[in-house]
């Protein structure tokens, strides 16, 4: 095989059947993909080259166009100190259900 045949043998391989087109979804579904798009650019922040970043950003992206979901700015994120540990969730939890905890002592309701 010499390297002109090699070159298009990878490219039929790589060819994308993607024609433009939006995917529809259910609202559960289309919620689900938003907060994996949101993960994905969050994951985008922590890289540490820029082609990485960019990278991330252009999958988030591309999913984002190809479901025609609207992303909102940036997602919002706390920082939690547990123990050793520094968690780092979106702000409402990642399903934006999570409601903020009551400040001082649980109330004894006896």
């Amino acid at each position: 095989m010499n390297e002109e045949e090699y070159e298009s043998e990878n490219e039929s391989e790589n060819a994308s059947d993607y024609d433009g087109g939006v995917y529809i979804v259910d609202d559960d579904t289309a919620r689900l993909l938003e907060v994996v798009i949101g993960m994905v650019h969050m994951l985008a922040t922590t890289q540490m080259e820029e082609t990485s970043r960019e990278n991330c950003q252009i999958i988030a992206e591309e999913l984002a166009e190809r479901f025609a979901l609207a992303l909102e700015g940036d997602i919002e994120v706390e920082e939690i100190i547990h123990g050793d540990e520094v968690l780092y969730k979106p702000r409402g939890g990642v399903m934006g259900d999570d409601r903020p905890e009551a400040e001082g002592p649980a109330v004894d309701s006896e």
